[in-house]
């Protein structure tokens, strides 16, 4: 258990913080940030999104701004595949 379990990526190459985004689940973000770090915010899935991907495309603009606080606008600049 610990950090490592939060690393790991499923099938679709997503983390935990990918699931966290998509659900807008700010607060577990924010976990995560803590625990793993802002690499973790970045990792992409075998599509090349990020978890600012997944939180975009459910409306989740709070979620977006804290991916900016955190990690800087150009993580939202990012393409994906």
């Amino acid at each position: 258990c610990g950090e490592e379990v939060l690393r790991q990526k499923d099938d679709l190459g997503q983390t935990c913080a990918h699931y966290a985004g998509n659900g807008g689940q700010l607060e577990g973000l924010r976990y995560l940030a803590e625990t793993c770090g802002e690499e973790l915010l970045r990792e992409k899935d075998m599509n090349g999104r990020t978890f600012a991907h997944m939180a975009s495309a459910e409306g989740h603009l709070e979620v977006l701004r804290y991916v900016v606080e955190t990690c800087g606008e150009e993580v939202l600049r990012e393409k994906d595949k």
